[in-house]
């Protein structure tokens, strides 16, 4: 009978906890959402810039 009351218990905890949630805005989702692709297409470019400018020196090498 415990085991039943205990697992009731926390359903209801986990009830309780969904409420507290914020969700954000859409607005906030689609702003937080371009940060981070703004971000990965500037660190694809820098590594892209990293990539050719080691391969050039690398190729100066050979």
């Amino acid at each position: 009978m415990t085991e039943r009351k205990s697992k009731k218990g926390f359903f209801k905890g986990i009830k309780s906890e969904f409420k507290k949630i914020v969700w954000p805005t859409k607005k906030e989702t689609i702003t937080a959402t371009s940060v981070v692709l703004a971000g990965l297409v500037v660190m694809s470019a820098i590594i892209k810039v990293i990539d050719v400018v080691l391969r050039f020196f690398l190729n100066l090498a050979v």
